[in-house]
């Protein structure tokens, strides 16, 4: 079965057209074929027509990006030009204005247009000893001021239609009717908040502060005279703010003199353009979800229960940086679940075509004819690669693939439908003393920018060589040591000026490996990819990395409880990162086969890394359960030496996370040569600015401090910076979160 990895590279969209008017809202075809209501209203029968679209590409140069940078009354200094610097975002321009002055600086992308705005020192979380911005945030005033900010700065008309930077406005994409921002707002408003505890057994937690709201705006696709509009989704179909205080006087720092408290802007769908190309017959949702459901319970056989709730129809859009061309029709499935041994597996969420594929259909057809899944190859010798690709817009360009997206030859063109194949050479990976299975894919985009994606897995016939890990005594103290094994330098960087190391783990194929299931993550491979490019282009070295079959539950857990974070697991780097499934309090790795399916934070026990980072549902969940049982506090064991963890209180979103989080974690700089230290963010504040802008959900951090660090503000330092002091022994942690809507004593679904 052909994957859909519109997440691979770009993220695609959906737009809706030949909405009937009537009682119920419904998509005909000619015939009266089954029908299914989705989770956001709309019936959507199986072969109705939906019509795909095509973004064109925006002309952004430097005159653009200060004329966005002038609606901002902070960016204009007086007496001077907007200053404007150029640097480069996966290979294509993007132009950032620096208000030194103010420390804030807004950056554009000429992928798209799209662009993000923040004042650097308000975008930080106001807590331990720092007073609260507003101790009376109010969330029908944030709502007005998000309203008025869109108005009166001519980003929506009155009538909710969205500009383009030529005050045009874009047909079809508005914001909900807001009643000329009057009350009730159709805004979504969460609120920061923020809390602690002290370390010493029997502490009650600290009072709860509101440090900020944030302010979610939706767009909407309202084309062909619809009635019930479709909204967008994804890191780019979205309007955000940002507020550190909601009171009409204040006098502290904000992007817009005429908007208190506006700490930061994302506007990832600025001017972006698109055109009409065809239509594709509609899926048959029912049978569609009844698929998902069975491939769910294929990647937990034992679940008790499974849960897939109706998918949304929407528009989803892809990050600002990052070209897109097809713009179709997408199905989002949020908040799939599974009850595993007791406990509640939280599916990312994912997104499938709304149309079917193939002859008739959007997109190509692709498969890997050989070798067949779950068969064997020999290391060291050749093994032929075999394919086929059919359906879609010809011509073609296909990329065969390693499931950490390195290449296995260069893009290459097909004319036509019909065959590929390659030979090359697969790498062995072993842990543990045993193999671990190789995923190969194979990538393809039509010539309507339309990307699928077939897979195998693959295990070598024997282990070369075998693993010896240089292991650390189970239980062993070592929160002030940072002796670890040999690592691989970055790029151009001699090993022995490293200080500062990272890991990663990459769960996106569930088992059973090789086989395209709806609960497989593609959005994990660029997510995990874009990090490890990122952090080693930094100058960190690279310490592990485990993909798929490699990703245990054990590599989590403390050598001292029977695990092996200490030998080949995660206790070996300052940084680990985790991308896949997650639970309230734990994680779910792709692997079932070594111990559990199941992480549990109560058996973290980090001596050497410094922050931990989990691209995860409800891994940092704040539930307001019984206190001990409250699932971030599964985490409070893990800082024996531990700067810092970070993730997610709600659901997470399948999208490329990790490189945009790079991106705002290091020193800012220009063309390479000159860099902006002042307008380095904070690990937390880059965390979370990653979260804000591409609206993948709900972000939590927790954090430890000592009688004499306090890590709050660490900041990502190159690879070859002194080492950072530790916060051991702690003497308090401290947790931020988005509070979530739905939140409820069971720690039930947080949706994003």
């Amino acid at each position: 079965m052909t994957r859909y990895s519109w997440l691979r590279i770009a993220l695609v969209g959906v737009v809706l057209g030949s909405l009937v008017l009537g009682s119920a809202h419904s998509l005909w075809a000619n015939a009266t074929p089954q029908s299914y209501t989705t989770s956001n209203g709309i019936i959507l029968q199986a072969g109705a027509a939906l019509p795909i679209y095509q973004f064109s590409r925006a002309a952004i140069t430097r005159a653009a990006t200060s004329d966005v940078a002038g609606r901002f009354g902070t960016f204009e200094p007086v007496g001077n030009s907007v200053p404007v610097f150029e640097d480069s975002y996966r290979g294509l321009p993007r132009f950032t204005t620096a208000n030194t002055a103010t420390d804030s600086l807004l950056s554009q992308f000429t992928a798209t247009g799209g662009y993000f705005a923040y004042n650097v020192r308000d975008l930080e979380d106001d807590l331990d000893d720092n007073p609260v911005r507003d101790p009376n945030l109010n969330l029908l005033n944030a709502r007005q001021l998000a309203c008025d900010f869109l108005i009166f700065n001519n980003f929506t008309s009155s009538t909710n239609d969205v500009y383009l930077s030529n005050g045009d406005s874009l047909q079809g994409v508005r914001t909900p009717d807001t009643g000329a921002c009057q009350d009730p707002s159709p805004y979504v408003a969460t609120l920061i908040k923020g809390t602690g505890l002290d370390a010493a057994p029997g502490s009650q937690r600290d009072v709860i502060d509101e440090l900020g709201v944030v302010v979610q705006v939706p767009l909407l696709m309202n084309q062909f005279g619809n009635t019930l509009p479709i909204p967008l989704g994804g890191p780019g179909g979205h309007i955000s703010m940002l507020f550190r205080s909601t009171n009409s006087d204040d006098l502290g720092p904000t992007l817009d003199p005429g908007t208190p408290g506006l700490a930061a802007v994302s506007m990832p769908f600025f001017d972006r353009r698109f055109n009409f190309l065809r239509t594709a017959p509609a899926v048959d949702i029912a049978k569609l979800r009844s698929e998902v459901e069975q491939r769910v319970r294929a990647i937990y056989p034992t679940a008790s229960v499974v849960n897939v709730p109706l998918p949304a129809l929407i528009y989803m859009v892809g990050e600002p940086g990052v070209p897109q061309r097809a713009f179709e029709p997408m199905l989002e499935f949020q908040g799939a679940s599974a009850i595993v041994n007791g406990e509640t597996v939280i599916l990312k969420s994912f997104v499938l075509p709304a149309v079917e594929g193939g002859a008739g259909g959007f997109g190509p057809s692709v498969q890997i004819t050989g070798p067949a899944n779950a068969s064997k190859f020999t290391p060291g010798t050749l093994t032929t690669l075999s394919g086929s690709i059919g359906a879609g817009t010809a011509p073609y360009t296909y990329t065969w693939q390693l499931d950490d997206g390195t290449p296995l030859g260069n893009p290459t063109a097909l004319p036509a439908a019909g065959n590929v194949s390659a030979q090359v050479r697969l790498p062995v990976i072993a842990k543990d003393a045993g193999p671990s299975s190789v995923t190969v894919i194979l990538h393809v985009e039509d010539a309507d920018g339309a990307q699928r994606e077939a897979l195998v897995s693959l295990s070598p016939t024997v282990v070369p060589q075998i693993y010896t890990p240089l292991l650390r005594s189970a239980g062993s103290s070592t929160a002030n040591s940072n002796a670890a094994p040999a690592a691989s330098a970055a790029p151009g960087v001699p090993l022995a000026a490293v200080n500062y190391r990272f890991g990663s783990e990459m769960a996106s194929d569930y088992a059973p490996f090789g086989v395209s299931n709806p609960g497989d993550l593609p959005g994990v491979v660029p997510d995990v990819n874009g990090l490890r490019n990122g952090l080693r282009n930094y100058g960190w070295g690279e310490r592990f990395f485990w993909s798929n079959s490699g990703v245990w539950e054990r590599d989590w857990r403390d050598c001292s409880l029977g695990g092996s974070d200490c030998t080949y697991g995660v206790d070996r780097a300052d940084l680990a990162y985790y991308a896949g499934h997650g639970s309230a309090g734990g994680l779910n790795p792709s692997n079932t086969n070594f111990d559990s399916g199941f992480f549990n934070g109560t058996n973290a026990r980090f001596q050497s890394v410094r922050w931990a980072m989990f691209s995860s549902c409800q891994t940092l969940r704040v539930s307001f359960t019984t206190a001990p049982n409250e699932p971030i506090r599964r985490w409070l064991n893990a800082f024996q030496g531990a700067h810092m963890l970070l993730g997610f209180n709600s659901n997470m979103a399948d999208v490329a996370f990790g490189g945009p989080l790079v991106d705002n974690m290091r020193i800012p700089s220009f063309l390479g040569l000159v860099e902006f230290p002042w307008a380095q963010l904070s690990i937390r504040a880059a965390w979370v600015k990653t979260a804000f802008d591409m609206n993948v959900g709900k972000p939590a951090y927790i954090y430890a401090t000592s009688s004499t660090v306090n890590p709050v503000n660490n900041k990502l330092p190159k690879g070859g910076d002194p080492l950072l002091p530790r916060p051991f022994p702690v003497n308090h942690y401290y947790w931020v979160w988005w509070e979530c809507a739905d939140t409820n004593p069971d720690g039930g679904l947080c949706q994003f």
